[in-house]
């Protein structure tokens, strides 16, 4: 779509810049033409204005030619006989050509030079002890174990598949059974959940009234009605059993059972089990009640018929429900961790027990003795003379015939059946009341014995310190403290082996569980991976201090993380500031993650004291059967022990539990399980579809609103932005207060501290709340907007802009630079936004010749030169941007970092997730996220595509340290040349792309990046980049190569001398005294070593095959910061790895179809930065592995390594170093003794 003109005219196309570019040395910076009537004082204003900056620029002349003339040339040692040709700075930046030096030795690579390549000259190089720190480096530093765990699973895939999650809209922050739950109409209860709970406890008291009033009734032949008090008593008993014993069926049908061991909540698992176990019995018992209701009444005919009372007898089988909540009660029991409440419930359900028994046989006995009285026989009622006594009095005779059983009973002699139930009570009695008698006595005596042993041991205690004469004052602390330890440390023994290792780690996490959440990391870890959680409740360590006892104190090393649960401590920051600490806190958290830490703050109990303590080994243990969780650590340790080095690792307590939160809420793991629903793409709104108010201060205010809506585009071919939301209410149920610590008092202050779950809770709203001052943007205000940029940029070749409004104006007109509601604010990337913006401000200075705007945030003293700005114009002036191309490369440089937002990336398809095609996929499904793209012209699209499939191809910060090769370049010149008469546009579209790029490196509101130390190199590769379409890829690269070596005047006559001058570009030399260092360290290698470096970095990757070293300046970087290894050492193991990545890598399967082989060092450099033993480091490459991807290689330094970082010298490392010596050595002599022979 041709995108909307402000002003009329005739022409189709877009004019290039009418401005020409006249030499800067004249005029700089020109006059605009409005400006050419002037009164007397601006007259004057303007010839000293002119005047000034005459005066600057032979300043900066006088002061280049000093720093010439004070300037010694270096020059190292050089092949006899050869010459150093000097060459001016504009001849080398303007030849892209190969040397000939390098032309030379490929065209006369001879089998004699082969032979003296290989040539080893010995120089022993021994080295002492090495064990220490490293110059500039904090203490605080990554443990090796977390290092080596991010290799060993940096290829894997996360446990929890986010692939699933992507089209979430609520973050799973439940397991997947209480997700099934959810949906059901009536989730099922939990066996062992509170209401179940509470329901078992009610059938128990239920269970009971039957077994108290059933028998009565049937003995004393009650019956339930409103005849009397007994009789309404009765009937209310019936109705609450009836209604209670009806409910429980479907109660127990919508409970959840274990089935070995597991809970299984499908409804038609637990309709089998109940109908398997106590279905036919609560359905019989059910069908006796419905039939008893017909015998309520004594008038009723069915209540004559002897078999209908034989039935009211049968729902006296519901007691043998008591046998499963016996179980139940010792359960509720034992889960109260009181061992005496076990004892003293069982003598509780003994007794019960007995009671219930007693109460059955007294009803039977007296309901016997009725029966007799019945049959016209004279019953033991008639003998006690308790036939006309109240009812309760004859419940007392016979309670007094069961409690005196032994005792014989007053029978009539003639009655048979007395005698007869006297006997068998007799022996009932004897066996079943006895032995409960007998279990309550043992239970006594086993209680007895806890607390005899427990006497044992303070008996002991005591006669040790009567031998050792402690004083009565210490001898009554220590008592108290061991009975405090006996209390809390019990010590039960039992058969381990009855308890599976699943079910004990349960046990812990229901014991410990609640100490571990509170930490941000461990409720995620709860949250994502729960076997995890497990295993790190069961590695907690239980220890108890004594009053006074210190827990840590500064200056001892910090081991472990401490959890307090019960006491009170005193607690004292790094800062000397107290506070009194009670309830669940932690501390150093920064022990798990840190190497040889030394505590900084104090500890100390007030009170008796419990805490838990979690080591680090013991963590990484637990994790490491977890990949997915695995990863979470190791990035969230990397970010906190970052963190903490920044400020050397002196942050207040509750700073560091802030930055735990900030550290949880930048993992990946997290933003999976609570994504951000403002960062959602279907969720981001900048504009409306259907809203018609223009937006405030627009660029031109007197614009028409429907004169561009006439004009515009029809608005159906723009896709409409999603509408859809979230259901908030369901994503998370808990919230929490931020509340500020600093205001409470001291010794509240940690009492106060906001809980995880509240900290890590995402804040839920409503409404878009990221983006709500930008929700007046409309369809037509956004169109408005972009017209309004057009017409900015086209005014630039006639009014001069202004330093100071120029942000404003940038964030008005494209709202993804908005400062406060912009597209990199909603994805937390106000960094990322800098640099946007710096870039935008830099390349618009770079085309009004602004050279005070472009240098402004830039020191003084290392000012870009004006010669330096000459050239960046002169590259302007090569491109000629038109208005189109400027409008597309300002878009592009605003909304180009937003492919590296973890947070959008992730909601990507997976072969989207490069920074360059992420760029493009939102470009083209989601304008809402980007929506100044939508209003670029075809070309400018079409520009902006193929511009970021170059920059993906080719990138130039590679080029300027010399990481790349010239088959990269290649590559560059064949997609450019692909794109057939439009290659030319495009390239030139992408160096103007580069040019503000590279300017806004170090954001600022200018270029604080391109200064006069960083413009050459930059400058340099453009420049030779502007002759991709004619020079040759060689040319090119090396053109670079040597334009750098005359601009620091360093020798490139042979072809060590260039390949140490790419080796320079990697260690990022940025003057003489760097190219000294890094020559010291070239020449302290061997000849072998020499030419194997050599071969490797003169490789071209079109006719020979290279390596291209990923990563390698961050390890050059290291390197010189770790004084334990050095360049001389790195370019040995350099070495040994070229040697052993050789054979490796042509054993590849695509080894034959590419000339390129990527090796990622990353983990090298992260290694080097670590090791703390020079000869670990010496041997590392035999202890990698490699790993390949297609044409990629990733360098892995595995356990071996990392585990050994910090492994002291002793007498085998000084003997291996005489091993090397003799093994070069002996090298050099086969060599000899092969080239005679």
């Amino acid at each position: 779509m041709p995108m909307p003109r402000v002003n009329e005219s005739d022409e189709d196309q877009d004019q290039v810049f009418s401005a020409e570019f006249e030499d800067e040395e004249d005029h700089e910076p020109a006059v605009d033409e409005a400006h050419e009537v002037l009164g007397p004082v601006e007259a004057v204003q303007s010839m000293k204005k002119e005047f000034d900056s005459l005066v600057e620029r032979m300043n900066g002349k006088i002061t280049e030619l000093q720093t010439v003339i004070q300037e010694v040339p270096f020059t190292a040692p050089r092949v006899p006989g050869t010459r150093h040709k000097s060459m001016s700075s504009k001849e080398a930046l303007a030849q892209a050509k190969e040397p000939s030096v390098l032309v030379k030795r490929r065209e006369n690579r001879t089998k004699e030079e082969e032979e003296k390549k290989e040539k080893m000259q010995h120089s022993s190089r021994r080295y002492g002890a090495s064990v220490g720190g490293r110059d500039g480096s904090n203490d605080i530093r990554l443990h090796g174990r977390w290092m080596e765990l991010a290799t060993q699973f940096s290829g894997q895939p996360l446990d929890s598949k986010p692939g699933a999650r992507q089209h979430v809209k609520a973050p799973r922050h439940s397991t997947l059974e209480m997700l099934e739950e959810a949906g059901l109409c009536f989730p099922l209860w939990h066996p062992t959940g509170y209401f179940k709970l509470i329901w078992d406890g009610m059938s128990i008291l239920v269970t009971l009234l039957d077994a108290f009033t059933m028998p009565v009734s049937l003995a004393w032949d009650t019956y339930a009605g409103m005849a009397d008090a007994g009789s309404y008593y009765l009937l209310i008993v019936f109705w609450i059993t009836f209604f209670f014993w009806l409910l429980d069926m479907p109660v127990t049908l919508n409970t959840a059972v274990y089935k070995n061991g597991e809970i299984r909540k499908k409804r038609y698992i637990v309709l089998c089990t109940y109908l398997r176990t106590w279905f036919l019995f609560d359905i019989s018992l059910i069908s006796l009640d419905v039939m008893t209701i017909f015998t309520l009444s004594r008038d009723n005919t069915f209540s004559a018929i002897r078999s209908f009372r034989i039935l009211r007898g049968l729902r006296l089988l519901r007691l043998l429900k008591m046998s499963k909540f016996n179980m139940l009660l010792q359960e509720v029991a034992a889960s109260t961790g009181r061992q005496w409440l076990i004892l003293v419930m069982a003598i509780a359900n003994t007794s019960g027990l007995i009671l219930v028994v007693a109460h059955l046989l007294t009803c039977f006995w007296y309901w016997i003795g009725r029966s007799t009285e019945e049959q016209g026989k004279r019953s033991w009622i008639a003998e006690s003379f308790a036939l006309e006594v109240p009812g309760w009095i004859q419940y007392l005779h016979s309670l007094r015939f069961i409690l005196n059983n032994p005792s014989p009973p007053q029978i009539a002699p003639e009655s048979g059946t007395e005698r007869l139930v006297d006997v068998i009570t007799y022996v009932f009695c004897l066996l079943v009341l006895g032995s409960a008698i007998s279990k309550i006595s043992g239970t006594m005596a086993e209680l007895r014995a806890m607390n005899e042993e427990h006497s044992r041991q303070r008996r002991e205690i005591r006669i040790y310190l009567t031998n050792q004469k402690a004083s009565f004052e210490l001898v009554s602390r220590i008592m108290k403290f061991v009975d405090y330890k006996l209390e809390k440390m019990a010590m039960t023994n039992f058969d381990a082996s009855l308890i599976s290792t699943t079910l004990q780690t349960e046990l812990y996490v229901g014991q410990r569980n609640r100490f571990l959440n509170p930490l941000p990391i461990f409720t995620m870890t709860a949250e994502a991976f729960p076997e995890v959680f497990a295993g790190a409740c069961a590695a907690l360590r239980k220890e108890i201090y004594e009053t006074g006892e210190v827990i840590f104190a500064p200056g001892g090393f910090s081991v472990a993380l401490h959890i307090t649960t019960t006491g009170q401590y005193r607690f004292q920051d790094y800062d000397t500031t107290q506070s009194t600490v009670e309830g669940i806190q932690w501390f150093e958290e920064l022990s798990l993650y840190a190497e040889q830490l030394l505590h900084r703050t104090n500890l100390c109990a007030k009170t008796f004291a419990e805490l838990f303590t979690l080591a680090g080994t013991d963590l990484a243990e637990c994790i490491r059967k977890s990949p997915g969780c695995t990863r979470m650590f190791c990035e969230y340790a990397k970010e906190f022990v970052a963190a903490m080095q920044k400020v050397g690792g002196e942050m207040d307590h509750e700073d560091q539990v802030e930055l735990a939160v900030k550290c949880c809420k930048q993992n990946h793991i997290y933003q999976l399980l609570y994504p951000d629903p403002a960062m959602l793409l279907e969720n981001i709104q900048i504009f409306e579809q259907d809203d018609e108010n223009l937006s405030e201060g627009s660029y031109e205010e007197d614009s028409n609103p429907k004169e561009m809506e006439n004009s515009g585009g029809s608005s159906s071919s723009r896709k409409k932005a999603s509408q859809s939301s979230l259901p908030f209410g369901k994503i998370l149920s808990h919230g929490g207060s931020d509340q500020d610590p600093s205001e409470d008092k001291d010794n509240d202050k940690m009492a106060s501290r906001p809980s995880a779950n509240s900290l890590l809770a995402p804040r839920r709203v409503n409404t878009n709340w990221s983006l709500k001052p930008m929700r007046h943007l409309s369809m037509i205000s956004m169109k408005k907007l972009s017209v309004d940029l057009i017409s900015f940029l086209e005014t630039l070749d006639r009014k001069p802009i202004k330093g100071d409004e120029l942000p404003g104006v940038l964030q008005k007109l494209i709202p993804e630079l908005n400062a406060d509601a912009g597209t990199h604010v909603v994805f937390k990337q106000q960094g990322e936004r800098d640099r946007a913006e710096s870039s935008c401000i830099s390349l618009l200075s770079l085309i009004t010749g602004s050279y005070e705007i472009f240098t402004k945030p830039q020191a003084p003293a290392n000012r870009l030169r004006r010669e330096q700005w000459y050239q960046l114009r002169d590259i302007i002036r090569w491109i000629q941007p038109t208005h189109a191309q400027l409008h597309a490369v300002m878009i592009l440089l605003s909304i180009r970092a937003l492919g590296k937002s973890k947070e959008l990336v992730n909601q990507l398809p997976k072969d989207k997730r490069r920074p360059e095609r992420a760029v493009l996929y939102i470009m083209e499904n989601h304008k809402n996220v980007v929506p100044s793209s939508d209003w670029l012209s075809e070309d400018g699209s079409r520009a902006i595509r193929k511009a970021l499939m170059v920059h993906e191809t080719f990138n130039l910060a590679q080029m300027l340290q010399g990481e790349n090769v010239p088959g990269n370049v290649a590559q560059l010149q064949e997609l450019v040349l692909s794109y057939g008469t439009e290659g030319e546009e495009v390239f030139h579209f992408y160096i103007l792309f580069l040019l503000g790029f590279m300017s806004g490196l170090a954001a600022g509101q200018g270029s604080r990046f391109m200064n006069a130390t960083n413009a050459p190199a930059v400058i340099s590769g453009v420049m030779m980049l502007q002759q991709l379409l004619h020079a040759t890829p060689r040319g090119i690269y090396w053109g670079f190569i040597s334009a750098r070596a005359t601009a620091l005047r360093l020798p490139q006559q042979t072809a060590e001398d260039l390949a140490l001058m790419r080796l320079a570009c990697l260690s990022r030399v940025q003057d003489v005294k760097g190219y000294k260092e890094l020559r010291r360290a070239w020449d302290s290698l061997g000849s072998r070593e020499q030419a194997v470096l050599v071969d490797h970095f003169l490789c071209d990757g079109l006719e020979d095959r290279a390596l291209v070293l990923e990563f390698l300046p961050a390890c050059m970087a290291n390197a010189k910061t770790n004084s334990l290894v050095g360049l001389t050492i790195l370019l040995e193991v350099l070495v040994d790895l070229l040697s052993n990545l050789w054979p490796t890598v042509l054993s590849m399967p695509m080894a034959d179809a590419t000339q390129m082989i990527a090796v990622d060092l990353s983990d090298m450099s992260e290694f080097i930065a670590a090791v703390q033993n020079r000869f670990v480091f010496q041997t590392c490459v035999s202890r990698c592995k490699y790993h390949f991807a297609g044409d990629r290689v990733r360098v892995e330094m595995t356990g071996g390594n990392w585990g050994r970082t910090n492994d002291p010298d002793t007498d085998m490392t000084s003997l291996a170093y005489i091993v090397k010596d003799v093994l070069m050595k002996q090298q050099v002599m086969e060599a000899y003794i092969m080239r005679n022979s």
